[in-house]
């Protein structure tokens, strides 16, 4: 019995999660309007912070959330830009990026958490976890983006 319910208890958490995931439709390409400039943000599915998202803002503008597995896409004029991640409920740490976008480049800003220590004291458990946010190399970039859903 005592199984059964910890198998329980580890499906609706699993099924809580990838509730909060992004459900868009499957990354594409954008086409790149003219005199402008395309950054991709994104986030790799994780475990870790997979229930709770950051707001992403671009030059204080909010574009929307940024949730686990998904991804936003965004034109921005050439010149200097801030791509900000707003934290939420969940304590996420605000993240900043300056980008100065060139006319016609694709840019790709990566978002990962992960775990930074652990630690089990008796029957207390103890989880530090740290955020990350910059820029990647389009080609790495590219490989990961394409498995991701659009972020809304």
């Amino acid at each position: 019995m005592n199984k059964l319910i910890k198998t329980l208890v580890m499906i609706s958490i699993v099924l809580s999660i990838a509730g909060c995931s992004a459900s868009g439709e499957k990354f594409q390409e954008l086409e790149m309007r003219n005199d402008s400039a395309l950054v991709y943000i994104y986030r790799p599915w994780q475990f870790t912070n997979g229930g709770g998202w950051p707001h992403v803002y671009v030059d204080g503008e909010k574009i929307g959330p940024l949730k686990n597995g998904g991804y936003i896409a965004k034109d921005i004029t050439p010149g200097n830009h801030s791509i900000e991640l707003r934290g939420d409920v969940f304590n996420f740490p605000n993240l900043v990026l300056e980008l100065d976008a060139e006319d016609g480049q694709t840019y790709y800003a990566r978002m990962l958490s992960s775990v930074t220590d652990a630690a089990l004291i008796g029957s207390i458990s103890y989880v530090s976890k740290g955020s990350s946010f910059h820029l990647v190399e389009s080609s790495h970039a590219k490989t990961e983006i394409v498995e991701l859903k659009y972020s809304q």
